[in-house]
């Protein structure tokens, strides 16, 4: 994911957009296997909603 202040930057370009796309799929194909050893190997983090805690 990629946040930053609209009064920053208007938007991404087209190339970074692309590559956005691309990610997407990649890790929307992702097994749920895969995505728990991603977190907690640390190249992801498990983000809560709205202060919700995080189930184990």
């Amino acid at each position: 994911m990629y946040g930053f202040p609209k009064s920053e930057l208007g938007n991404i370009r087209e190339d970074e957009e692309e590559q956005f796309k691309k990610m997407a799929k990649h890790v929307l194909s992702l097994t749920d296997a895969q995505l728990s050893e991603l977190v907690a190997n640390g190249q992801f983090e498990e983000v809560a909603k709205d202060g919700q805690e995080i189930s184990q």
